[in-house]
């Protein structure tokens, strides 16, 4: 190995025959290297470097294994997800449909601002996440989270209240004929202070979610709920607007006129 160095003199206070080594072959110039001593110190070295990859070797399989549990639940369709919140599975819910909703699925934000607006024991309400979901949602047209998010700006649940936008989200959203949204849209305009017309359309709002009530088979309490509704508005307004408003309601709701 010494060949490849430059020559390593001896200090000029030690001659030849001070030296503890003996006289090497190649000149004074150079000491002699004991071949076990060199051996022992390549093993060392070894050893040394063995340890390093050893211990570097260990978070490079953790990051591989994080990565494929991630790359698992991305995989998983968003069916699963829905499937894991019927059936109380809420964190394998989460885990699944949060990828896809990052991604902008209208379905897997929807779920997820259903989960998140309740309080699942261990798994507390986290309303302001919710809103976030729904308004994900809202944004791509899905009905249901447009009503969702109306009904959270009303009522100020993860966000602040804001009846303006209320209102406007509960319009698109009863306009696709969501029958939750026409009934609170209805209750909303049917205030004490009421002026004639938005009576007219509390009232046609009313009727449009009867017609839809009647036509999903939402049930008796909800049929029930919304004849008191419109028996509240209809002495308010004359015959003639309460016929044109039930028209109206008729065409929007696919109901014989």
């Amino acid at each position: 190995m010494t060949a490849f160095h430059d020559p390593i003199n001896a200090p000029a206070a030690m001659t030849a025959s001070a030296s503890p080594f003996p006289a090497s072959p190649f000149g004074t110039s150079h000491f002699w290297t004991n071949p076990l001593l060199e051996l022992r110190g390549w093993i060392t070295i070894l050893l040394f470097l063995a340890a390093i990859l050893a211990n570097s070797a260990e978070p490079a399989k953790a990051d591989i294994e994080v990565a494929h549990a991630i790359n698992h639940h991305a995989e998983a369709p968003v069916e699963a997800g829905i499937d894991a919140a019927k059936t109380g599975r809420i964190r394998d819910a989460i885990t699944i449909l949060t990828p896809h909703a990052n991604n902008g699925h209208a379905m897997a934000n929807y779920i997820l601002g259903l989960i998140y607006v309740r309080d699942h024991g261990a798994l507390t309400s986290r309303p302001a996440l919710s809103h976030r979901h729904f308004s994900r949602a809202a944004s791509a047209g899905h009905v249901s989270s447009i009503f969702e998010a109306a009904f959270q700006f009303e009522r100020g649940i993860g966000t602040a209240k804001d009846m303006g936008r209320a209102m406007h989200l509960y319009r698109i959203a009863a306009r696709a004929n969501h029958l939750n949204a026409q009934f609170n849209l209805a209750v909303l305009l049917s205030h004490r202070k009421a002026e004639y017309k938005t009576l007219q359309q509390a009232y046609f709002w009313a009727v449009a979610a009867r017609n839809n009530a009647v036509r999903t088979g939402a049930g008796d309490r909800q049929e029930s709920r919304i004849a008191a509704l419109l028996d509240s508005i209809r002495p308010r307004i004359p015959h003639q607007a309460a016929a044109q408003a039930s028209s109206a309601a008729a065409r929007l709701t696919g109901q014989p006129v």
